[in-house]
């Protein structure tokens, strides 16, 4: 692959991953009656989709941008870890096998970006 090709399938991804952490942050923010329903259905308090919310908004911002690279590394940690949280959560809540999958797989689309940014993808 081209260092050209690289970029452009970085820059692409990273946005499409962004875009997912800032849309499911604020409907997390707004208390959207999907997520109301699935905090429900695990006995979680609603003010923790809040900050979780929040916390996804701020890590779209520290991803996409190229300056600060601590920060960057906080946000990718942060998400990875509510992915694995939101596993554990879906596992205890005897929730079906998808759901838990589904956040594995978020969790791998975490890794695949970070795997690229690691490796100078988006330089």
């Amino acid at each position: 692959m081209t260092p050209k090709a690289k970029r452009i399938t970085y820059w692409v991804v990273t946005a499409l991953f962004c875009l997912w952490l800032l849309g499911d942050g604020v409907a997390g923010i707004v208390h959207t009656s999907a997520g109301v329903a699935i905090f429900v259905q695990l006995t979680m308090p609603l003010y923790v989709m809040t900050i979780v919310g929040t916390a996804k908004v701020l890590a779209a911002f520290a991803i996409i941008q190229t300056r600060w690279r601590t920060i960057k590394e906080w946000a990718f940690a942060g998400y990875a870890i509510d992915c694995v949280g939101a596993a554990a959560c879906h596992y205890f809540a005897a929730s079906p096998a998808w759901e838990i999958a589904l956040s594995f797989f978020f969790l791998a689309v975490t890794f695949a970006v970070y795997a690229m940014w690691k490796k100078g993808w988006g330089n």
